[in-house]
């Protein structure tokens, strides 16, 4: 963190503040804290008024110096760092943040970053040597003695040192270009030719090893040597190089916290593939996908003409904009050959569409176990679309959630899966997977969400760097080595207009994510989706609301690793203690995709038990052991979802599969990503995962109701927390009053837990034998094939009403497999299953 040097004495100085609130800045005393906020409000009696200005220059007191300035309710800071070259040009940077002093981050593609303290980056000239071979900031790259890359089977010849120094020697060797943009350090053989290697600068260390010479490395064994023609200006490398491997943003996060995003969500993935239609077709430049999942045969929309939806394949719409001259990146999980995911199928498919598309997987080898779990796409690096949704089969739902489809009218072929029964099914549209006159097809429900601006390129940036890293680490791309960077974004493409129709403006929208050298070539884990998770769950006031495909913490237990359950636990005894009215909401799958009575079904449900309610140290038995009096079903609501339909004039029931990973705190923050709640999602050093932080100012939030007392909320969050429990609760839109508090009596008890617990008795009434209550898995495997056919009392199933259902704390409970205290069974699980 960049420490306080301005006197306290300082005249005002006008600040350029670009997209901000009306809100005046303040410049702290030399003496205050310079990394995290005190609580309380400034004392402005010690402090400098900087007022807000129109956009002009700063002009600053003194010829260097930095600050640290605050509004008044210390919800916002911006940190200055200034210079004063020789000739009297003053060079600046400054960035936002909240809560945290940050250092100053370099962004060669924002306006105000055109001229900064290190490097001069012209956005239409982005390279540091603009005045050819032997300019002065030319380099030639000598590469270490170890050599570059994965594969060591060439070696370099290693120079003698006295040549670093010698003109006549310099004068003869061959030049390379080089030049940072942001935080990406390309590297080019010939000006404005094709990348020989773009590096990402994010946790780098760089230091000078003699006179002209430069070393680039992270902690693993990357490592570069650079040798400098001209003689005096390592030290500005390093200084550049630096603004970029010594940030640290909220979180730990690559990206700082942006603001003026106009955002979107989206509830299943009928909406959501519609938006990437709209995108995909009025895309202009690039469009950067990566997925966990995908099928080139999957139409993104289903109840349209056969014309219509066959152009709306996911292959034929990305090979439609490659024909336009749009650049087309794909980078999915190179999974097993065994699985149904068929990574092989994808690459073969998408690189013959186009020579504008190129689509590659990654990791190779290793690990085998760990995937590229993010799901986004970004258009034209202006527009962005991140969340659970995969653009594969069975991933599409349109709200009403249907477990039948005799007729296939919208779910055609291999479109009509149910994952209960067998894995993922890539392949060819037309083929059936699934018998739906006999079995019912698994409903899907996910979270998304949209985001424009700084924070879309933010998205493109971690593509960036998950695919220049594939580059070097993976033989499974296309047409050698095709190294991409930042673009420098200067016009409004035509698709932000189109897609930010009814977006949410003025949103503070952070992106964050999960990875490791493995998965991005860092040099340093990142776990900014962790780290967010437990900041939010430790701020919430009023109530916690999770959607997630998994429920694996822990509280003091070794295993699983990560502690957001702590989080939760403490959050539950301060309120419990403090008498207050909060409440735990929890929505989840009855059980993992996956026969019930499978092993790994059972390790994953043997520990989602352990957390909720079993073993000894979970979060029901450690706060009942303190709290023996508490009934804590008035904090606490564990929920799942479930339909029923006719199939084949039967009635028939299935589990509604919660997919979506969504965090909802007091109406007010969100996250929304691809991130389970789990270690494999949260540790950083297993599945790389993406995520939004979102928050609005203050001054964009509503009025509204928050136990019985007036409470301003982020009209976004709480529309999102709005829509979800309409559709669970069945409740239509003019009733919004009875859903608008969430930790009322009213709605908690007298809604929510009530409409629960009346569709779980109907269920377990009219469907004798569901799998929710078994006890044993011997139970489980003797239950009727096809599964879950209605057997009387059908009239009850009038009386449903909307999906929700307590999740089933008695599941698999006289299961000695499911018993947290048999030892010795479960470790060959541990690290790929939790």
């Amino acid at each position: 963190t960049m420490q306080t040097n301005t006197p306290s004495t300082m005249e005002p100085f006008q600040v350029n503040i670009i997209n901000q609130t009306n809100q005046d800045f303040y410049v702290l005393p030399q003496d205050s804290p310079s990394v995290t906020l005190a609580s309380g409000r400034l004392d402005i009696s010690k402090c400098q008024e900087v007022p807000r200005m129109e956009r002009k220059h700063l002009q600053f007191p003194t010829a260097a110096g930095s600050a640290r300035l605050a509004t008044e309710d210390f919800t916002e800071e911006i940190v200055i760092k200034w210079s004063t070259t020789p000739e009297g040009k003053q060079l600046y940077d400054y960035d936002f943040s909240s809560k945290v002093g940050n250092v100053v981050d370099l962004d060669a593609n924002d306006p105000r970053h055109q001229d900064h303290l290190a490097l001069v980056i012209s956005p239409n000239e982005p390279i540091v040597a603009p005045k050819g071979l032997v300019s002065e900031d030319g380099f030639e790259l000598r590469p270490d003695w170890s050599g570059i890359g994965v594969k060591l089977k060439k070696r370099w010849k290693v120079t003698h040192p006295r040549h670093h120094n010698d003109p006549q020697w310099l004068a003869t060797q061959p030049k390379s270009f080089f030049y940072i943009r942001d935080g990406v350090l390309a590297h080019q053989i010939e000006q404005g030719g094709a990348l020989k290697r773009a590096i990402n600068l994010r946790f780098a260390t760089v230091e000078i090893e003699s006179p002209r010479i430069l070393r680039i490395a992270d902690e693993k064994w990357q490592c570069r040597v650079f040798i400098s023609e001209a003689s005096d200006s390592e030290q500005r490398w390093v200084e550049a190089i630096k603004q970029y491997s010594d940030v640290q943003f909220r979180f730990g996060s690559f990206a700082p916290i942006r603001r003026q995003i106009n955002t979107k969500f989206f509830i299943d993935a009928k909406d959501y593939f519609e938006a990437l239609i709209l995108a995909f077709k009025n895309a202009k430049s690039r469009i950067l996908v990566g997925d966990w999942y995908l099928s080139p045969a999957l139409t993104l929309t289903k109840e349209l003409s056969d014309e219509e939806n066959e152009a709306n394949r996911v292959d034929n719409l990305l090979k439609a904009a490659a024909e336009r001259g749009v650049l087309v990146y794909i980078i999915i999980w190179h999974c097993i050959p065994e699985s149904g995911v068929k990574t092989h199928y994808t690459l073969k498919k998408m690189n013959k569409l186009h020579p504008n598309v190129y689509c590659i997987s990654h990791p190779f080898l290793s690990p085998q176990f760990f995937s590229h779990h993010q799901k986004f796409a970004v258009v034209d690096d202006q527009i962005a679309f991140t969340g659970g949704i995969d653009l594969g089969f069975s991933r599409y739902d349109n709200g009403l959630y249907l477990i039948n489809d005799e007729n296939s009218q919208i779910f055609r072929g291999r479109e009509y899966q149910n994952l209960v029964y067998h894995a993922e099914a890539n392949g060819k549209r037309k083929d059936e997977v699934d018998d739906r006159h006999r079995y019912p097809r698994l409903p899907w429900h996910d979270v998304a969400c949209q985001v424009d601006g700084a924070a879309a390129r933010d998205l493109a940036l971690n593509f960036i760097h998950k695919w220049n890293w594939a580059m070097v680490t993976t033989p499974h791309r296309p047409k050698g080595k095709l190294f991409i960077l930042p673009h420098v974004v200067q016009d409004e493409s035509p698709v932000v207009a189109l897609c930010n129709k009814n977006a949410y403006p003025a949103g503070k929208v952070q992106v964050i994510r999960s990875g490791c050298h493995w998965s991005f070539g860092l040099g340093q884990t990142e776990t900014s989706i962790y780290f967010a998770y437990i900041h939010a769950i430790e701020s919430a006031r009023h109530f916690i609301y999770i959607e997630n495909q998994y429920f694996l913490s822990s509280i003091t237990s070794p295993i699983p690793k990560n502690r957001i359950l702590e989080a939760i636990y403490n959050r539950l005894r301060t309120a419990i203690i403090n008498r207050e009215i909060f409440r735990l909401i929890v929505v989840m799958p009855i059980w993992p995709s996956g026969k019930l009575e499978q092993s790994v079904t059972m390790f994953i449900l043997k520990y989602t038990h352990r957390s909720i309610a079993r073993g000894g140290e979970s979060l029901f038995e450690k706060l009942h052991a303190e709290f023996p009096d508490v009934n804590l079903d008035d904090y606490i609501s564990f929920n799942g979802l479930r339909n029923y339909g006719m199939i084949s004039n039967h009635p028939m029931t299935e589990m509604i599969y919660v997919h979506a990973k969504v965090l909802i705190v007091d109406d007010r923050v969100a996250i929304i990503g691809s991130a389970n709640l789990n270690d494999r999602s949260m540790l950083g050093t297993r599945d790389s995962e993406i995520a939004i932080y979102y928050q609005q100012g203050e001054e964009n939030y509503m009025d509204s109701v928050m136990a019985g007392k007036p409470f301003r909320v982020s009209p976004m969050v709480r529309d999102l927390r709005v829509q979800l429990w309409f559709n669970y609760l069945c409740i239509h839109i003019d009733d919004i009053d009875l859903i608008s508090d969430p930790v009322s009596d009213a709605t908690y008890h007298g809604l929510w837990r009530k409409y629960a617990s009346n569709n779980d008795r109907i269920y377990q009434t009219v469907f004798e034998r569901t799998p929710d209550h078994v006890r044993t898995s011997h139970e489980a495997k003797n239950l009727k094939e096809p599964l879950l056919m209605g057997a009387g009392n059908l009239h009850l199933l009038n009386e449903l009403k909307g999906f929700l259902i307590p999740y089933p704390m008695d599941q698999l409970i006289d299961d000695p497999k499911s018993n947290p205290t048999i030892k010795g069974w479960e470790r060959p699980f541990q690290s790929i299953a939790l």
